[in-house]
């Protein structure tokens, strides 16, 4: 099973953007094992878990990601506790 994800950023108006848990804001075709999907969401790591998420639907074997998002938060750090500040960033 494979996925290519085409996903990029865009401006949603008034910085709104739909959340990936509304099934309404996302179009999903199905061809011969090749699914679809058309979207926006907030966040690039939510829009790369819908790419990773659908491959395990039973029948799908490949993805087609198209899903927009405004913040790339792939360079975001999780925070680690510090001696000075217990939720400080190192």
């Amino acid at each position: 099973m494979t996925q290519r994800c085409s996903s990029r950023r865009w401006g949603a108006p008034e910085g709104h953007a739909p959340r990936a848990r509304d099934p309404n804001a996302f179009e999903v075709t199905v061809t011969e094992g090749v699914a679809t999907i058309k979207g926006a969401v907030d966040r690039r790591s939510s829009a790369e878990m819908i790419a990773r998420t659908a491959v395990l639907v039973p029948g799908v074997r490949d993805v087609v990601s198209d899903v927009r998002w405004m913040v790339d938060d792939a360079e975001l750090k999780s925070g680690t506790p510090g001696p000075e500040f217990p939720f400080s960033p190192q």
